[in-house]
C-alpha cells in the first residue's frame, strides 16, 4: 500500500460505480472535465493505491477504465464507491471554469440573495452544462450553466448567485 497523503493537487475525477466483465473493468462516474485528458500509461489513485491505465473509454455517461493489475471481477468490486483521483499538474482550468467537485452541495441564491436549494448534480449536455438545483421541501430547478444565468460563483464560501430569468424558475 503505498502512501499517497504526501502527494500535492490530487483532485477527484470520479467516482467507481461499478465493474463490467470478469476481467475487472470499472464502470466510473465522471465527476470532472480532467477525465477527459486521461490516456492509458497514466497513474491514477484509489484509496491508498496508485494504478496505471491500461485502456479508458467513454460508456454513456461515464468511462470505463482497464488498470494494471487489476484483473479479476472480485478485485475490481472491492474498489466500488472508492473516488478515482489524479494530480492536477496538466494544463489548468481557464478563469470561469470548475471542477465539478468544486460545484457539487454549493449554496445557490438569486439575485434578490434568496436562498434556492444546493447543487446536487450536474447534468453534462454537449453545449453546456445545467446544474440541477435542490431545496428538499420543493420542486428542483435546472440551471443552464451559462454567463447569462450564473452570475457568480464563489469557491471559498461554496456560494453561487444565478439571474432566474421567466421560465427559468420552475417551482
Amino acid at each position: 500500500m503505498a502512501d499517497i497523503s504526501n502527494i500535492p493537487n490530487l483532485i477527484s475525477i470520479g467516482v467507481i460505480k461499478g465493474v463490467r466483465g470478469l476481467k475487472g473493468e470499472l464502470r466510473v462516474l465522471s465527476e470532472s472535465p480532467s477525465a477527459d485528458r486521461l490516456n492509458p500509461g497514466d497513474s491514477v489513485y484509489i484509496g491508498d493505491d496508485i494504478f496505471h491505465i491500461s485502456a479508458i473509454n467513454r460508456s454513456g455517461k461515464g468511462l470505463l477504465f482497464k488498470l494494471h493489475d487489476i484483473v479479476t471481477r472480485e478485485e475490481a468490486q472491492s474498489l466500488i464507491d472508492y473516488e478515482i483521483q489524479i494530480i492536477n499538474d496538466k494544463s489548468p482550468l481557464h478563469h470561469g471554469e470548475y471542477y465539478h467537485n468544486q460545484l457539487i452541495g454549493m449554496n445557490v441564491y438569486d439575485n434578490n440573495n434568496i436562498y434556492l436549494g444546493y447543487i446536487n448534480e450536474i447534468i453534462v449536455t454537449g453545449a453546456n452544462d445545467v446544474y440541477v438545483i435542490h431545496d428538499t421541501l420543493k420542486k428542483d430547478i435546472l440551471v443552464p450553466a451559462i454567463s447569462d444565468v450564473v452570475v457568480k460563483i464563489d469557491v471559498e464560501s461554496s456560494e453561487m448567485t444565478v439571474n432566474l430569468f421567466h421560465g427559468l424558475n420552475t417551482r
